[in-house]
């Protein structure tokens, strides 16, 4: 696998990991003000249920994967190669491994920058309270085995061809159209 093919599917993955809060926030928001819903005030200090928080780390934790895995298999059709499974797992790996070491060392160096606020509290505590709530050590834990295996599914899914072309639909020649006058 060339070297940008992989560095372009971590960062694919990267985007997608940024997009997928966002996007789905915005699909529950339309869908609460499609049910009638329009008073929002008590969310914005409410604890997360402990449902709510592992379906959003299962969430996180497979969609942005998915889309990298999509990519790779849509840059393996389009290059005519199959890439080897064990190097498509290892970008998983690495793309997951990132994205842990990346979102644990702000949250370590904004702990440490304003410790003074954050007396007494630890600091992957602080980062859940804060920022994420599903970022747990299962989280942490689990997404290092389950991620990579999305993206491998995903990228297979997407380089599998269909056993038989689809039938070419073919317009019928001008004479048979009615023409209108």
């Amino acid at each position: 696998m060339p070297a940008i093919d992989g560095v372009l599917t971590v960062t694919v993955t990267g985007v997608a990991y940024v997009l997928t809060p966002h996007v789905l926030g915005l699909v529950i928001l339309f869908a609460l003000l499609l049910l009638g819903r329009t008073d929002f005030s008590a969310w914005h200090n409410a604890p997360w249920p402990p449902a709510t928080v592992w379906m959003s780390g299962l969430l996180m934790s497979t969609i942005p994967y998915a889309v990298g895995g999509l990519f790779v298999g849509w840059v393996s059709r389009r290059r005519h190669t199959a890439y080897p499974w064990s190097q498509v797992a290892a970008l998983g790996v690495v793309a997951a491994a990132m994205e842990r070491v990346l979102i644990l060392g702000g949250a370590y160096l904004t702990y440490l920058a304003h410790l003074d606020l954050f007396k007494g509290q630890e600091w992957l505590g602080v980062l859940q309270a804060e920022a994420l709530p599903y970022y747990t050590p299962a989280y942490i834990g689990a997404g290092l085995v389950v991620s990579p295996l999305v993206l491998l599914a995903a990228a297979r899914a997407a380089t599998r061809r269909p056993q038989a072309p689809l039938p070419r639909i073919q317009r019928p020649p001008a004479a048979t159209r009615g023409v209108e006058g």
